[in-house]
């Protein structure tokens, strides 16, 4: 890690980089079945409801990947910091659940949502990603030391209880459809997760600002309400305007679907 102070300061999602967040494959987990996860990867050696570390080859190739990518960035003159690794394959619990392994922490865009001066922890809908933030929190305390205008939040810690979920084994009945049902059921959004609490991604919002200050976000999620309304309620939070995108036919990331253009006008 570099002796270089830290200024949170993001506008936009195009300006040149200065620092960034590189994620490790180290030790990360194929999860263990969960109601917003259940694996079917039997060629990798994890047909459905099994669970455990990648294996190594995979994982070997995948941290190559990763440190080369932050290797690249720092011969462009981009500070990379990397998270503190932890036992992923344990079992974690709170009082509402008990959940047999971690994830990992190869992306760093899932967890931590940067606004302008702020890093809001966002909340995910995963028993198995309920404390991945503490792999970034050595990193937040720095930037909280040495920047006194960086503002650190995070949306409200969901329970994640059976009533955040429509169905326990959604996922597990999911993966018995036909193709040609889950396609049916895809286009019908019939999703998996209540309104019961906010709960989303820092990768299912993109935003822009305009003049200095932030005038819309989009998430993709089509069980964003209560993160709309949290969003708009909280006088913490830098983002003031949220547009929900009505046309996202599966409940995944924003950034493969949309990008940056000029108006059309």
């Amino acid at each position: 890690m570099s002796d270089q102070k830290t200024i949170v300061n993001s506008w936009n999602e195009w300006d040149p980089l200065k620092r960034v967040i590189v994620g490790r494959a180290t030790d990360t987990v194929v999860q263990a079945p969960e109601p917003n996860v259940y694996r079917d990867w039997p060629e990798y050696g994890f047909p459905a409801g099994t669970y455990g570390t990648l294996p190594k080859e995979m994982e070997d190739k995948a941290n190559e990947q990763l440190d080369n990518f932050a290797e690249m960035l720092e011969k462009r003159g981009i500070q990379v910091d990397r998270p503190t690794l932890m036992d992923f394959s344990q079992p974690v619990q709170t009082p509402d659940w008990v959940q047999g392994s971690m994830f990992g922490c190869m992306p760093p865009r899932d967890v931590l949502l940067v606004i302008g001066n702020e890093i809001l922890e966002t909340t995910m809908a995963y028993r198995s990603r309920w404390f991945e933030y503490l792999v970034y929190r050595s990193l937040l305390e720095q930037y909280f030391k040495e920047d006194p205008n960086f503002r650190w939040e995070a949306t409200p810690k969901p329970r994640l209880s059976d009533e955040s979920f429509v169905d326990v084994d959604f996922w597990e009945k999911f993966e018995e459809l036909s193709f040609e049902e889950q396609i049916e059921h895809t286009y019908k959004k019939s999703w998996n997760i209540t309104e019961k609490e906010p709960l989303f991604d820092a990768a299912d919002v993109v935003w822009a600002a305009g003049g200095g200050e932030i005038i819309g976000g989009i998430i993709s999620r089509p069980d964003g309400t209560h993160l709309v309304k949290w969003s708009k309620n909280s006088p913490w939070v830098l983002m003031n305007d949220w547009l929900e995108e009505k046309e996202a036919n599966l409940p995944a990331h924003i950034e493969p679907e949309i990008s940056p253009g000029d108006d059309p006008e």
